[in-house]
């Protein structure tokens, strides 16, 4: 598995971008989205290019806690990528807490060819 390199284009979305269908957890506080004053986030898993998603595989919740400093596996807020042939699939998502962080790793997703972004935006804000 490799790392999925994460950016923050605009202070309320986070991007990942993952050459494969299949990244590490996060590992650094800076991943992922701060969830500082927001109730509600789209996740959007999108293909390279021309590519589609094909079908499998899934985005796999974490949650950065401030009160132990580190992350944690939330499977409930899982995503599957089941739906198949579509460049671009967007969930909406309501947010576990107003602090921390919360990042999405692509796990066994597959893409027709290419790799995989995964976009994190805030939709509802305190």
């Amino acid at each position: 598995m490799a790392a999925a390199t994460w950016t923050a284009p605009n202070p309320k979305t986070s991007k990942a971008v993952s050459a494969s269908g299949t990244t590490d957890a996060p590992t650094l506080v800076t991943e992922g989205l701060d969830l500082y004053r927001t109730k509600g986030f789209f996740v959007t898993a999108e293909a390279d290019g021309a590519q589609t998603l094909s079908g499998a595989g899934a985005l796999t919740a974490y949650f950065w806690d401030d009160a132990f400093a580190a992350w944690s596996r939330v499977p409930a807020m899982d995503l599957a990528t089941t739906t198949a042939t579509v460049r671009r699939l967007s969930l909406h998502v309501s947010a576990p807490a107003n602090r921390g962080r919360i990042a999405y790793a692509p796990t066994g997703v597959t893409v027709s060819g290419g790799g995989v972004t995964i976009y994190i935006t805030a939709a509802a804000l305190d």
